[in-house]
């Protein structure tokens, strides 16, 4: 099975306890796989609840949160909300 950079994000932030920084993560992604993916920090705010209307990820796929200028955490996996999802309609394909 393939690692996507997604995978190692979720795999840096399980083993930095659930929190970190960009630097943490790509400290962490680095010793493992190498400069495997070109920009690690794009790729977790993409991957930021709700986060970026630009973001190709759809919401269910998101699992951090931001909690300060270059900190996340990931986020409970708890459900959307109908309200938030069908505003949002178009963010999620």
């Amino acid at each position: 099975m393939t690692v996507t950079c997604g995978d190692a994000i979720r795999e840096a932030m399980e083993f930095l306890g659930g929190e970190g920084t960009v630097k943490q993560v790509k400290n962490y992604i680095a010793s493992k796989y190498g400069f495997r993916w070109k920009d690690v920090s794009t790729t977790m705010a993409d991957l930021t609840f709700p986060g970026s209307k630009s973001s190709t990820y759809p919401l269910s796929k998101r699992f951090l949160e931001r909690v300060g200028r270059g900190r996340y955490r990931l986020r409970s996996q708890r459900k959307i909300p109908d309200w938030f999802t069908k505003g949002n309609a178009l963010r999620q394909s």
